[in-house]
């Protein structure tokens, strides 16, 4: 949905530091060849542009950002850098009915997901629907919503996409307005926060 004048698009993240842009870079340089393996089209996100996302706010009136600045900064002081770990690529929901494929985190001690509720209860207006899963969206793809009676992606190109698990630390947080363009969403950090 496209924001008003009167409103903005927000949400929370942290984008993917450059080391492990780099990782991501072979996979992303040789999409031509992924796509004509899979029998749907894939929307790819750049490399620079991969990031985590803690909450999706939505459209938001101009009047509340000051507001959620504030209640961000009070959630996130002296908040520690968590340490996630992006150990696999997978495809979401299934490989039946793929609507995503994405680097998969596993969040080590828990502190991933204790930062996420740290900022989503700073939040409680703007609900997230959807428990708190890390991940990075590689791609998206444009399927039938209908279940095959095969995976359409097999086993082993599942197992040639595989990017070598890496260890993140989180060390900051921003809060970005995400502007919709026929090309792609353009995102301008409005605010950040480091970690400790």
């Amino acid at each position: 949905m496209t924001a008003s004048p009167q409103t903005i698009r927000l949400f929370i993240g942290t984008p993917l530091p450059e080391p492990l842009q780099e990782c991501i870079g072979p996979i992303y340089q040789h999409r031509a060849q992924w796509e004509a393996e899979i029998p749907h089209r894939m929307v790819w996100v750049a490399p620079d542009r991969c990031h985590l996302t803690w909450l999706f706010l939505g459209n938001v009136p101009q009047t509340e950002v000051d507001s959620i600045r504030t209640r961000l900064t009070q959630a996130l002081e002296n908040q520690a850098s968590p340490i996630l770990k992006l150990h696999q690529t997978v495809f979401w929901p299934n490989p039946r009915i793929p609507k995503l494929w994405v680097w998969l985190g596993f969040d080590e001690g828990g502190n991933t997901t204790k930062l996420a509720h740290q900022i989503r209860g700073a939040l409680p207006e703007y609900p997230e629907k959807k428990a708190f899963k890390p991940h990075i969206t590689l791609a998206r793809l444009k399927t039938s919503s209908q279940q095959c009676p095969k995976p359409i992606i097999s086993p082993q190109l599942i197992s040639r996409l595989q990017i070598p698990a890496q260890t993140w630390e989180i060390q900051q947080v921003y809060l970005y307005q995400s502007t919709l363009t026929p090309q792609c969403a353009v995102y301008e950090s409005l605010a950040s926060w480091d970690l400790g």
